[in-house]
């Protein structure tokens, strides 16, 4: 095993224990920062979305690091260009088809999207309505 395998491995053992913290993973791997930043950087790279959880804190999104291994992050925390992204998007659609909108807050129709962030690249996102709480 090559020196980047062993350090993508360490990474992983480290992610799945939930020791997600810079210093937290710096100190379970024992590499070095510039080889921690890199490794980390690549593998963020080649995440997608497996499941999403729910806490007292919100909902977080679990991914998978292609079959390697699952980071937790919540979407704020990827990229917090994203909501600006999506609120845009429906608004446009608003203006342009706005009986897709009206279909979706009903609860009639699931509303598809399309967004580009810089980090995560091109996503497809389906939204559902969700039920009022009064």
């Amino acid at each position: 095993m090559g020196r980047r395998a062993k350090a993508k491995e360490l990474i992983r053992r480290a992610l799945l224990r939930r020791e997600q913290g810079w210093s937290q993973l710096l100190t379970e791997t024992g590499l070095a920062r510039g080889a921690l930043s890199t490794n980390l950087r690549q593998m963020r790279k080649e995440k997608e979305v497996v499941l999403e959880t729910h806490s007292r804190g919100g909902s977080k999104k679990v991914y998978k690091l292609s079959e390697r291994g699952l980071i937790h992050a919540s979407v704020s925390a990827i990229s917090k260009s994203i909501a600006g992204q999506i609120t845009h998007v429906v608004e446009k659609i608003g203006r342009t088809d706005p009986s897709e909108i009206r279909n979706w807050t009903t609860g009639r129709k699931k509303l598809s999207l399309e967004i580009e962030d810089p980090e995560l690249g091109k996503m497809k996102l389906t939204l559902h309505r969700g039920k009022r709480t009064d």
